[in-house]
């Protein structure tokens, strides 16, 4: 077995801390061989609230997966989301003084862009591609080796706030674990979530968390639009704690055993509320249940809408709207969503993975570490470690002459 052939991951979520360990074979399938689970209460809207906290359930979490896997974690790659990333298109174009172009103009082209963002505030976390223009001629997939005088490069550029990245790596490096790259959530989601058949058209994926939720559309296979939500099904369970007077964890179980986005699906009239305290049991009405689960998910999705709206998406892909993440489950949703918004949608679900618990099959949550897992052996272009081109004798002379 390669010794790449086995790599680890983690998904900080707000609720859960996730640790998978899979190896790939080439031609195999995926294969889970570790996993960890740990709930957490120190990460909120996807930030890490107490460094000491969170490393603590990560150990836990890699000691899970470790003790599954028989496998040492000494690297991972780290999904991070939420409001604090943010993406950006890009163009950046050159001159081909020697008219063919190279690898070199390439990496000339992505550092430009990345000066162009230049921000001590924020650390970059892809730089993707989506479409090159030799001369006119817009399209263009690979343009290395081709005859040109100028070429621009379109990008798709993900980035976060510096500070809130570091608190993360720090967590997890307290933990005793080093980290190979950082991963925006929605990216791996989106990835997993859909064919590439779906890329190709256009598709546009909500990955939906405890107290975010992440989003990436797609066209033509290339990433069009992305970002990060301060939302998610905890703002739900919230609200229904509020509106009827009852503990929080009471609200969890109304809305994952009970909850629906449609009455007619509600499998009663009436909701039961335990006792708390003094205070004896209750029955709420589940049409009031349906009307507060069902306000806080138009506020998901005018949130989306508006998002979508300011980085210039105009109309939803033919491929319509893909849902995924652990609030997705909600019943009902997909045909709400379809209903209200006229586009095609469907609930992404996990296929069934080898060695994963029974419990974690077909969960939707699952889907971000499913997602960096995909990247890592089935990977996309991305630029985020270009380097300055070598200054050899060629290059120094075209840089020269090109300024001249």
């Amino acid at each position: 077995m390669k010794p790449d052939a086995i790599q680890a991951v983690i998904d900080a979520g707000s609720s859960q801390i996730r640790v998978i360990v899979a190896q790939k074979e080439e031609n195999q399938p995926l294969e889970i061989i570790g996993c960890g689970v740990v709930n957490t209460a120190s990460i909120k809207n996807g930030l890490v609230s107490d460094i000491a906290a969170t490393a603590k359930a990560i150990r836990q979490a890699i000691d899970e997966a470790e003790q599954q896997s028989g496998f040492e974690i000494r690297n991972v790659d780290a999904a991070i989301g939420g409001e604090q990333v943010s993406g950006m298109n890009s163009v950046a174009d050159c001159a081909i003084p020697t008219g063919k172009i190279r690898s070199d103009e390439i990496s000339r082209l992505i550092l430009q862009a990345r000066q162009k963002i230049s921000d001590e505030n924020y650390q970059i976390l892809h730089i993707l591609e989506q479409q090159y223009q030799v001369d006119e001629y817009s399209g263009i997939d690979e343009p290395i080796g081709m005859v040109a005088d100028k070429l621009s490069a379109h990008l798709h550029i993900l980035r976060v706030r510096k500070n809130n990245a570091e608190n993360l790596k720090r967590a997890i490096e307290a933990a005793g674990i080093g980290i190979n790259a950082l991963v925006f959530s929605g990216l791996a989601s989106s990835y997993a979530a859909t064919t590439k058949e779906e890329r190709e058209m256009g598709v546009c994926v909500l990955d939906i968390g405890a107290d975010t939720s992440n989003f990436m559309a797609w066209y033509e296979h290339r990433p069009l639009y992305s970002g990060g939500l301060n939302i998610g099904g905890e703002w739900v369970s919230s609200d229904l704690a509020t509106t009827f007077t009852t503990p929080r964890q009471f609200a969890e179980i109304i809305k994952c055993q009970q909850g629906a986005i449609r009455l007619s699906i509600m499998k009663s009239e009436w909701v039961n509320l335990p006792s708390t305290g003094l205070r004896p049991s209750r029955q709420v009405a589940s049409a009031d249940v349906v009307k507060v689960i069902t306000a806080r998910y138009e506020e998901i999705f005018a949130q989306l809408e508006k998002a979508l709206h300011r980085q210039g998406m105009r109309r939803m892909s033919e491929g319509g709207l893909v849902l995924t993440g652990g609030a997705a489950q909600i019943p009902g949703l997909a045909a709400y969503v379809t209903e209200e918004f006229s586009i095609p949608v469907r609930i992404a679900r996990p296929e069934q993975i080898a060695n994963l618990p029974d419990h974690l099959q077909y969960d939707p949550s699952m889907m971000t570490s499913l997602g960096m897992l995909k990247l890592l052996y089935e990977p996309i272009a991305d630029h985020v470690w270009a380097k300055p081109p070598k200054k050899g004798i060629i290059t120094r002379l075209s840089s020269m002459f090109s300024r001249s």
